[in-house]
Order: structure tokens, then sequence, then C-alpha cells
């Protein structure tokens, strides 16, 4: 399948790419599709730097990634979700353009390269990532120091994680996370003053490592007073 600059290709049910297939987009084509993508890992996508691959429509939808990379990925679904079946990589752009509607990542990782972002989150519009800290992240490349939101909740709750990431040295460096929304088990026994939600944060590849960490969470999750939650 080739897209060429400046058309779409419109896909009402589901797009499969089986064994060496190939889908090139170039320019500022656009592949969108309504049911469910499934990319095998022996067939390829090539997609330019401002390529589209957008989800719509008002039905949920699978995603199997087979290993391929978007550069550009937009939701526009309407009250529904879509579930990946695989990792799914996105090397310029995660857009919420949609109105309720989410990706869940369940035990899959969504990862983001380096001079990736994502635009348009809100508390009905994140990506779904409640799994446990080995299974199931949000993964952000980095190459420098970074300021990065991860715009990510739990099946009901949007609650975004922001960092603030400075190291000595960068190589093939990542930095992992997702959200648990329950107590810490470490939670002394004794406090009074708590969320029940952790954030699970993770790097690789990162000489010196330090971080800067602001969570959002929501009115029901605290015990005690807000002001005193550390």
């Amino acid at each position: 399948i080739i897209v060429e600059d400046g058309a779409t290709l419109f896909i009402e049910g589901s797009l499969q790419n089986n064994l060496t297939g190939s889908i090139n987009i170039q320019g500022s084509g656009i592949v969108e599709v309504e049911g469910d993508m499934t990319i095998a890992p022996t067939s390829s996508v090539t997609m330019s730097n401002t390529a589209k691959v957008i989800f719509s429509g008002s039905n949920a939808s699978n995603v199997t990634s087979g290993g391929a990379t978007f550069t550009n990925v937009e939701m526009d679904k309407s009250g529904n979700l879509v579930t990946l079946l695989d990792e799914m990589r996105i090397s310029t752009d995660l857009n919420f353009v949609g109105n309720d509607n989410k990706i869940q990542i369940g035990d899959n990782n969504l990862v983001f390269g380096p001079a990736a972002t994502i635009t348009s989150a809100d508390d009905n519009e994140y990506i779904i990532a409640d799994g446990d800290a080995n299974t199931g992240v949000v993964s952000k490349e980095l190459t420098a120091d970074e300021t990065f939101v991860f715009e990510i909740g739990d099946a009901t709750n949007y609650s975004p994680l922001r960092t603030d990431v400075s190291g000595s040295g960068y190589t093939s460096a990542t930095l992992d996370v997702n959200v648990v929304p329950m107590e810490q088990p470490n939670k002394p026994a004794e406090a009074t003053d708590f969320i029940a939600r952790y954030w699970n944060v993770d790097q690789t590849g990162i000489a010196d490592f330090s971080a800067d960490l602001e969570g959002t969470y929501v009115g029901a999750d605290l015990t005690g007073t807000a002001g005193d939650v550390k």
C-alpha cells in the first residue's frame, strides 16, 4: 500500500498487513482506520515525519504494531479505546483530537522516541497505564536532560506524572513510568495523610540520574490533609 503525499486512505473496517506486505505513507499522507490494525512482524511500515495514522470512529480498536514505528498517531475516537496487543513505538507525536478516547496499553509498552511529544491530553483523553512495575509502561527514550509529562492514568482517573530529568550521560537511555491506583505497599503503618495512588518510575542508561517528579491525583485518592501529603 502506497499513500502518496496529501492522500488519505480511509478504512471503515480493519487493516491487516500480513507476511511481507508493506505500507508506505509519504509526505502528509494519512491512513485512517475505524477497526483493528494488525501489522505482521515480517512486514513493514514506512512513514514520513509528517504522515499520520488516525484511529477514528465510535467503536473500540485493537492494534498490533508488529515492531513498526509510527511517526504521528492521532486518537480521534468518540467514547472508546484503542487497546495495544503488543508494543507500540511513536517517534514524533501522539495527539488526542477526539473526545473521551484513551489508549489502553495493558501488559504492553508504549514507547516514545527522543523527539516525541504527547499533545491535547486531558481528564478523558490519556494513556491507561495501570499495570505493575514490570509490565505495561510508558517509556520515553532520552538523549539529554529533558522535561516530559507522562499523560497517564488508570481506567477511571487521569493522573499524569511530570518529570524533569537530568544526568551526566545518556546511553540507550529510557525513563519508564506507570501508575497504580492503590496505597503504596511500603507506606508506613502510622501514616495518617496519604493517597491511594503511586507511580512506578524506572530508568536505564542515565549516568548520575536525578529527577524532579510531580504527580497529579484525584480527590477520592486522599486520606487525611492534602497539605501534608508528600
